[in-house]
């Protein structure tokens, strides 16, 4: 359990240093271009661990076609953060993505969506406004100007 919480943490590093990166790289030559620099690394990336992995079983299950739909929210998380970041300030844009994934997360946890179905209690309700309230805090120098 603390190696996947140590791997969580990472992942919420690595989010907030890419968007923060990718909103400076932004500036400089555009954020269409930050966008494509930083998924074409990506995508060699990708390839790489695709190439050296090992294969996967055949598939016995159909796909749906909203399986496929990660790289598309990759792209407005990549492209959203190159554009929010440097407008509203590292912190601010942070409290706002992790607040509306929390929301999100709850939600999907609640209807079972993507696996076991946890249902919303008036604790999860209160860490996620707990959050929220965080968020607009964070942001609340931004909100008063």
């Amino acid at each position: 359990m603390l190696l996947w919480i140590v791997v969580a943490a990472g992942v919420g590093i690595a989010i907030c240093l890419q968007g923060a990166t990718n909103g400076v790289l932004g500036a400089r030559i555009g954020i269409a271009a930050t966008v494509a620099v930083s998924l074409a690394i990506a995508l060699g990336g990708a390839l790489a661990v695709w190439y050296w992995s090992p294969r996967a079983p055949e598939r016995t299950q159909p796909i749906a076609w909203w399986m496929w739909l990660g790289g598309l929210y990759g792209l407005c998380i990549l492209a959203g953060a190159a554009f929010v970041f440097p407008r509203l300030g590292v912190a601010p844009t942070t409290a706002l993505v992790v607040a509306a994934q929390l929301l999100t997360s709850l939600w999907l946890d609640h209807t079972g969506w993507f696996g076991e179905r946890v249902a919303v209690s008036p604790a999860r309700l209160l860490g996620a406004a707990l959050l929220l309230g965080g968020a607009l805090l964070v942001l609340w120098p931004r909100l008063r100007a």
